[in-house]
């Protein structure tokens, strides 16, 4: 009878005994478990840090020749433009496309914007410089992803005839389009910008807002723009109004109505490039493609000379 009792005793123990064991093996399962998935969210976390960084340092470097068709690159110059002596006529293309539109704040995005701090800060270059710069990789990456990177001309020189005489106009970006050719002039500014009512040609910028009592006055980009487009109208013979001036305003910058209405944020190109947002008939009229290839082709035959032109255009400026 004893040893019947003891061996209930010690069935009961060993039956106690894999209990623990049991669980004590399952915890340590799941904690295993657990510091498992931990390490795959830390490396995966990693991971991104790294893939961002990398992008950012891919767009801060320095305008590269674009790899889809018909897409060119070339270094900006260093020089600051002059004012024009000519006499221009109002941004017709423009102003009539985007007459009305709602003025919004500025959008930019904060990482475009920071991505370029780091490789722009070289002692050579003026910080003016820096920030046209990177105000103008701003704007390529944007027009690269609404038109996938085809039909863009980057920093061309081209030459003209003026009232005086043979000219040489760099423009930022030209692109082509189903009804026209985009000329874009990019900017990059900060504090607040607003016209002057009584001189069409003047811009005032006041870096720390509208209460500043620092006021800068320059030329108008809009002026600036359209004597890009008349140039390139006069080579290519295309229609005035299926050339379509387009000022783009990058940095942290705000702007009266005036100039809000008559320029454009780099994250709303897709709203004027996208082949979807084609403007009335009544406002750029129809044009036969093969027209605008034919013009296309008279801007990239001044690739063959760019170097020649951009030496050129550091003459006419250190003539003026």
């Amino acid at each position: 009878m004893l040893r019947f009792f003891l061996a209930i005793v010690a069935i009961y123990i060993l039956f106690k005994v894999s209990i623990i064991i049991f669980y004590f093996i399952l915890a340590h399962w799941i904690i295993c478990l657990a510091l498992a998935v931990l390490v795959a969210v830390a490396i995966e976390a990693a991971s991104r840090d790294t893939e961002k960084v990398s992008d950012q340092k891919q767009d801060s470097s320095k305008e590269k020749s674009s790899e889809g068709d018909n897409s060119y690159t070339f270094e900006s110059s260093t020089y600051q433009r002059p004012a024009s002596k000519y006499e221009f006529r109002p941004s017709t293309a423009q102003s009539t496309v985007f007459h009305g539109r709602t003025p919004t704040p500025e959008i930019i995005d904060v990482e475009d914007e920071q991505s370029f701090e780091e490789d722009l800060s070289a002692p050579e270059k003026s910080y003016a410089e820096r920030k046209g710069f990177a105000g103008e990789c701003i704007v390529n990456k944007y027009i690269k992803e609404v038109r996938n990177n085809r039909g863009i001309l980057n920093n061309i020189y081209i030459e003209y005839n003026s009232p005086t005489g043979k000219k040489v106009t760099q423009i930022d970006h030209v692109v082509k389009v189903p009804w026209g050719i985009f000329i874009i002039e990019t900017k990059y500014y900060s504090g607040y910008i607003s016209h002057d009512p009584k001189d069409v040609y003047s811009w005032v910028r006041q870096p720390d807002g509208p209460e500043s009592k620092q006021r800068y006055k320059f030329y108008s980009p809009l002026q600036q723009n359209q004597m890009h487009a008349d140039a390139v109208r006069s080579v290519t013979g295309l229609e005035e109004k299926n050339i379509l001036p387009l000022v783009v305003l990058a940095g942290k910058t705000r702007c009266d109505s005036y100039i809000e209405n008559r320029i454009v944020r780099p994250s709303r190109l897709k709203e004027c490039l996208g082949n979807d947002c084609r403007p009335p008939l009544s406002v750029v009229p129809y044009i036969d493609y093969n027209k605008i290839e034919e013009a296309w082709s008279v801007l990239l035959g001044f690739l063959k000379k760019q170097s020649e032109l951009q030496e050129k255009h550091k003459k006419q400026l250190n003539y003026h």
